[in-house]
């Protein structure tokens, strides 16, 4: 199943850059690593309740 590529919109460059970013971090930190350590190191704002 091949879908048509879908060209980015204005706000999808970052949102490519920041899940990027999280990949990396998560290959630096190693197994284990929780997603309060990943958003502390990345500066990530918490998630609104």
């Amino acid at each position: 199943m091949t879908a048509d590529p879908v060209p980015l919109s204005g706000r999808q460059p970052r949102a490519v850059r920041t899940a990027l970013a999280v990949l990396e971090e998560v290959v630096a930190a190693g197994p284990g690593v929780t997603a309060k350590e990943l958003s502390t190191a990345l500066r990530l704002p918490p998630l609104p309740s």
